[in-house]
């Protein structure tokens, strides 16, 4: 009589990690390409659909508008139009000893590509030692950091920009001199994400292999949704406690990833002990 050898049952769980685990190389990919190729311009898109349709006007939450620090000038904006041109925009330029140089007045402004904008009807208004001098200008091109990646900030919240975007804009306040944490930690959430979406398979392992009586599949299943809601609720709570502690973007962004994925391989140990 000849008997079929099974391979070994404490194998079975790490044979069935791997497996999910090539499966789960696919969906993690598929994560990233959505999050940052197709769900941040979807996402850019209908906000300014929807300011286009109820002409509405975006502009920061100062009476003033939109101010911007761009190297020695400060850049005040009334108003940024839905096609993100820019309305009654005010340069105050200041030199290395932070005395004001010159102050310009536009009506309108319209980006040109590679950080050039194309201001009309301009009023500068220079300051020297001997006094003022005021030129009035029909048209004017105007090199800044403020580009139209920079005011989608306006358009989407950090959590729902792509990482690129989310990296230019930390660059552009770091040179500024501005806080940067928040928007460090929303790039490094969405980087690690799909490698969260592989924790979490992985977390989900160990519930197969464990026997319980009588409506033991409802109560996997209900386990494991709140498993992923806690796990949701950590990823949120630790980028807040990050930015109140001062840690690590890098770190507010991993740990609850990495605490989750320790829990699983004890999980995973447990099982196979039994």
């Amino acid at each position: 009589m000849l008997f079929r050898i099974s391979p070994p049952i404490r194998n079975i769980p790490w044979r069935a990690a791997s497996t999910l685990f090539r499966i789960g190389i696919v969906f993690a990919v598929a994560t990233l390409v959505f999050g940052e190729l197709i769900a941040p311009v979807s996402e850019r898109a209908a906000k300014q659909l929807k300011l286009s349709l109820t002409s509405t006007i975006v502009a920061n939450e100062f009476h003033t508008g939109l101010w911007v620090k761009d190297d020695r000038r400060f850049v005040n904006v009334r108003e940024v139009q839905p096609d993100t041109s820019l309305s009654d925009i005010r340069v105050f330029e200041f030199d290395d000893q932070c005395r004001l140089q010159s102050i310009s007045f536009a009506k309108q402004g319209r980006y040109l590509g590679k950080n050039m904008w194309r201001l009309r009807e301009i009023v500068h208004t220079g300051f020297t030692s001997s006094g003022s001098n005021v030129q009035r200008l029909a048209e004017m091109d105007w090199n800044s950091v403020l580009t139209p990646d920079i005011l989608a900030v306006l358009f989407v919240v950090p959590e729902r920009m792509s990482a690129w975007n989310l990296y230019q804009y930390t660059r552009h306040l770091s040179e500024n001199r501005q806080k940067t944490e928040r928007y460090e930690i929303a790039m490094w959430k969405k980087l690690v994400y799909p490698f969260a979406s592989l924790v979490m398979m992985a977390l989900a392992l160990p519930f197969a292999y464990v026997h319980v009586r009588a409506g033991g599949v409802g109560v996997k299943v209900f386990s494991g949704i709140m498993l992923g809601i806690f796990f949701h609720m950590m990823n949120s709570l630790f980028s807040h406690l990050g930015l109140l502690q001062n840690w690590q973007p890098f770190v507010s962004a991993a740990l609850p990833s990495v605490v989750f994925l320790g829990a699983a391989t004890l999980m995973m140990w447990w099982v196979e002990r039994r």
